[in-house]
């Protein structure tokens, strides 16, 4: 939509992630609580546009006192590429396009033993981590590793980059859903159907009928191919 940047709210909420204070949820505003201003409206503070403005009672003043120096004690530097890891699985079927429908035998997300001719994605998928609730990356051999949240809820989903067009998957109703996965979570999550608490760090083989996992879904235009979710229990552990 052309859109740059946008403004989320004006205060920071700290009850969004009560058990961890310091994460970002809780510090959106462009505004503190006591109404004192981010970096990004200093000029706008000194030129005397809230003048007369107060929060709480508190007048609107910079934060850190206007101190750049004391401000940038604290910042957090951006994670280099190392630090990410690999976000986005880009071995695609380029014979393939979206909309269309997967008429192979098996539509492949990532496996490394897999190098024949299949309906992988025709499009790159982002693994894309929910209002940064947990972690989320590939490894070099194609491993998708998951670490849990803490908080309130936690999850992430591997979604098509195809701006709403996914992929026609209707032939797979009869078909079956296979993995490998291993982990120390110690509660039961959800993969589009619950896995119970029985995860250890020995690769098990699982598979599902997908006739008993899609309920009420529409595999005419599958945008969301995995995700997977908590609300219940929270350890930080890898899946």
């Amino acid at each position: 939509m052309g859109i740059t940047c946008f403004f989320f709210e004006a205060f920071d909420e700290v009850w969004k992630d009560q058990a961890n204070p310091t994460r970002s949820e809780n510090h959106f505003g462009l505004f503190t609580l006591e109404g004192h201003s981010k970096y990004a409206l200093w000029e706008a503070v000194d030129a005397g546009n809230y003048a007369g403005l107060t929060r709480n009672g508190n007048p609107i003043k910079k934060c850190h006192q206007g101190n750049v120096k004391a401000m940038m004690h604290g910042v957090l530097p951006p994670p280099t590429q190392e630090d990410l890891g690999i976000y986005e699985i880009t071995k695609i079927n380029p014979t393939r396009k979206l909309g269309e429908k997967v008429t192979e035998q098996a539509y492949i997300i990532s496996h490394n033993a897999f190098n024949q001719p299949s309906g992988h994605p025709s499009n790159p998928l982002k693994l894309n981590v929910w209002e940064g609730t947990c972690q989320l990356k590939i490894s070099e051999k194609g491993v998708i590793i998951l670490q849990s949240g803490t908080s309130a809820w936690w999850g992430a989903g591997i979604e098509i980059q195809g701006n709403g067009l996914g992929k026609k998957l209707s032939l797979f109703e009869s078909g079956k859903l296979h993995f490998d996965i291993k982990g120390t979570i110690k509660s039961s999550f959800n993969l589009g159907f619950d896995i119970p608490n029985s995860l250890n760090e020995d690769w098990q083989h699982m598979i599902f009928n997908i006739k008993d996992l899609n309920v009420q879904g529409n595999l005419e235009n599958v945008t969301t191919p995995i995700y997977i979710m908590d609300t219940d229990q929270f350890n930080g552990g890898f899946i």
